[in-house]
């Protein structure tokens, strides 16, 4: 069993991050998973802001991802950092890009 950093303290993860390549070599989609105990709003910002830096470090041309269409706050998230609005062909998906 793995210790804590320090003793008398315990890690929690509150959000894990992803890049995942498509077959179309200059895209990338991005899934973002966050717990219900971290400030979500400010986490959410990091996280994707890390996501974009992290594609563009690895010369990706779009950024995607799926959000469910009811996930008003992750929507108006990926608008406010460039990401535009696109029908995914799901119902009740919506998928959002940026170029970077």
């Amino acid at each position: 069993m793995e210790q804590p950093a320090h003793p008398g303290t315990s890690v929690k993860i509150l959000a894990v991050g992803r890049l995942i390549k498509t077959p179309e070599p200059q895209v990338a989609m991005f899934d973002i998973l966050i717990g219900n105990e971290a400030d979500i709003p400010k986490l959410a910002t990091i996280l994707l802001n890390r996501l974009i830096k992290l594609g563009q470090s690895f010369r990706f041309q779009i950024l995607a991802g799926k959000l469910l269409g009811i996930d008003e706050d992750a929507i108006k998230l990926c608008r406010s950092l460039g990401f535009a609005e696109q029908n995914s062909g799901e119902e009740g998906v919506v998928q959002v890009v940026l170029k970077l």
